[in-house]
């Protein structure tokens, strides 16, 4: 087993603003469909709890009622499920003023609830509105007119709607002799042997069920099984009475909008097809996007958060938060993809540490790299899988931002304040699959606090089960810096609760502000040859050079390599951000000499003519980082 030795992880004693983001996200720490009363809220440490309405009214949901204990810090509150037809399908002469007077009600009742809430809209429109069975596509929603097997299809008003032929598929049937929704999603491949026809009967979860042909409309230019051009229509139309309704009534609760899968699906075509075209539309009066993802790997998840607050930034000069809303350590099985797993529960000591370190590697790369940019997280089934160890071992990360730093790419760390229970909690992971990282603790408070006691807190495997274990370290007397040593296994983490005392912070005590500035395009391709000269200005805020800390050169890379890119910054060279596959890579450097509000840095980013094909660039942007008095806020 290889071994990283001689690191140190560095907690500065500044506070950090990350782009204006202070504190630790509470909502990072949330479940959704997970069994929680509130012993287990207190234990886990659940912040936040997503819940789906099929069946919204004007009341809010609230803590203290179903999987909602009281203690939480926010609630998000989902508005219609994926089996559940698009509004104008249903109802297409009442909806938008049914829908008006629900959203109305709400609104006025959601002042009076205690615990913040979040409204998303729509529950992963991406997939069952288009296959599984893609339930837009019900005959009975269409005209009945010119119906064969692909002609057109037309809407009940009989005019033509675009992209959409008819087709006839299988489907389970309800009572009604419609169909069964549900269950149509669970047909088996094979029936007796045999490719499955009308008629035949198979079991949903003890009932017996018989199959039919129906008329089902099929867009011609939806790409895969994922929605198409014609469920963005439905969800665009939905969304705009949404917007609309929102920008008048101004209700006390931020709204959450999005497909609820991947931006960056299928090499980022849904991105281009769906989340694009959403934020170019509504990016402006929206409070953030929402996604899910299942086993796929953090850094690409975080890269895409990057990608989707540059280019909101670009078309509308605001920042865009990203709302995970479900998320798990299995790839989804809801997904008809090759690789997609049965189940979503752990079964094995295995599959619970696997779901376990799963969960620790999604919270802690996000908050290291972008606090700013997530704005939630919520397990699925938390109760079934090691996620739950996941959220009892980061339960004390709250509180004020500090800057803590690890020399190795590969070690990622997080550190806070939280003034309430007197505490600064360290955490490190090791995201090296195959070696220890090994080194050296330097531990700084912000001055007016000294060290009382620290505990090195672990997750371990004891005879197949997962326990948090703790060692007090020594500290002989109280002091404002502590030095000691660390050692992670590979895809472990670590923490250390620092027990503070002293009035709190002084007026000493200083802030690293970090401020970010993006190249005003997202997916870039840059060809052979190709230089990208970019001049960015100094904030005008920032004129004085000894508050200057650090820069950084931080992109999002799609593919290839960077042996055949060269990079200098005001003519000097400067060694590519390292490659993170898909995911946000950084490169630091020394301040510069000179700031003042006329002062510019001039990036250029070169490709090597030789090179075979074009440089992929998703995002690509300057971060500074200034100190400050803590008092300036």
């Amino acid at each position: 087993m290889g071994q990283l030795s001689g690191q140190e992880i560095h907690l500065s004693g500044n506070f950090l603003e990350v782009n204006g983001q202070t504190e630790i996200p509470k909502a990072v720490f949330g479940v959704h469909a997970t069994s929680l009363g509130e012993s287990l809220r207190e234990k886990w440490g659940v912040e936040m709890v997503r819940s789906l309405r099929v069946s919204p009214n004007g009341k809010p949901l609230q803590t203290g009622e179903g999987r909602r204990p009281h203690g939480l810090s926010s609630i998000i509150e989902c508005w219609y499920d994926r089996y559940q037809p698009a509004l104008p399908l249903q109802n297409p002469g009442s909806w938008e003023r049914d829908f008006r007077e629900r959203l109305r009600a709400w609104s006025q009742n959601v002042a009076s609830v205690e615990t913040p809430v979040l409204f998303e809209f729509w529950n992963e429109p991406y997939l069952n509105w288009a296959s599984r069975p893609g339930v837009n596509f019900d005959g009975r929603f269409y005209s009945d007119k010119n119906r064969e097997v692909g002609a057109q299809v037309y809407d009940r008003e009989g005019n033509p709607v675009e992209g959409l032929v008819w087709e006839k598929v299988l489907r389970a049937v309800d009572q009604g002799g419609n169909p069964h929704y549900l269950a149509s999603r669970y047909v088996p491949d094979r029936i007796e042997g045999r490719e499955p026809v009308a008629g035949n009967t198979f079991d949903f979860r003890g009932r017996e069920m018989e199959l039919a042909e129906f008329w089902w409309a099929r867009d011609t230019q939806q790409p895969s099984w994922w929605s198409g051009p014609w469920n963005r229509k439905l969800y665009h139309q939905m969304l705009e009475v949404l917007v609309e309704e929102w920008e008048e009534l101004k209700p006390e609760a931020k709204l959450l909008v999005g497909w609820d899968f991947h931006l960056h699906q299928d090499g980022w075509r849904a991105w281009d097809l769906l989340h694009r075209p959403l934020l170019e539309q509504f990016g402006d009066r929206i409070d953030g996007i929402t996604e899910h993802h299942y086993g796929t790997d953090t850094r690409l998840v975080v890269g895409s958060y990057e990608v989707a607050d540059a280019f909101t930034q670009a078309t509308h000069g605001r920042s865009m938060r990203v709302y995970n809303t479900e998320t798990g350590g299995f790839l989804d099985p809801e997904q008809p993809t090759p690789h997609a797993q049965p189940r979503y529960h752990a079964s094995t000591p295995e599959e619970f540490w696997g779901t376990m370190t799963y969960g620790l590697r999604d919270i802690l790369h996000a908050l290291e790299v972008s606090p700013d940019k997530i704005g939630s997280r919520a397990a699925h089934a938390a109760h079934r899988s090691g996620e739950r160890y996941t959220l009892q071992f980061l339960r004390d990360l709250r509180g004020r931002l500090l800057e803590v730093q690890g020399e190795d790419s590969r070690l990622w760390t997080v550190a806070a304040y939280d003034a309430s229970r007197s505490q600064v909690v360290v955490v490190a992971f090791n995201d090296n699959a195959r070696g220890e990282s090994s080194g050296n603790l330097r531990f700084q408070l912000p001055p007016g606090l000294t060290v009382k006691g620290i505990e090195k807190v672990k997750p371990e495997q004891v005879d197949g089960e997962i326990h948090i274990s703790s060692q007090v370290l020594s500290v002989s007397e109280p002091t404002s810096e502590w030095v000691g040593e660390y050692q992670i296994g590979p895809r472990q983490a670590a923490k250390w609760v620092i027990s503070v005392e002293g009035e709190g912070p002084s007026p000493e005590a200083r802030r690293v502000v970090r401020q970010q500035t993006y190249y005003p395009e997202v997916r870039l391709s840059l060809p052979p040859g190709k230089t990208l000269s970019w001049e960015v200005p100094w904030p005008e805020s920032f004129e004085n050079s000894d508050a200057l800390h650090r820069q950084s050169l931080r992109w999002v890379q799609w593919g290839g390599n960077r042996d055949t890119i060269s990079v200098s910054i005001d003519g000097d060279e400067l060694n590519p951000p390292l490659y993170n596959p898909g995911g946000v890579a950084t490169r630091s450097w020394d301040r510069a000499e000179r700031v003042d509000s006329e002062s510019q840095t001039r990036v250029e980013i070169g490709v090597d003519p030789e090179r075979e094909r074009n440089f992929s660039l998703l995002a690509l942007s300057l971060v500074r980082e200034w100190i400050v008095p803590e008092s300036e806020r």
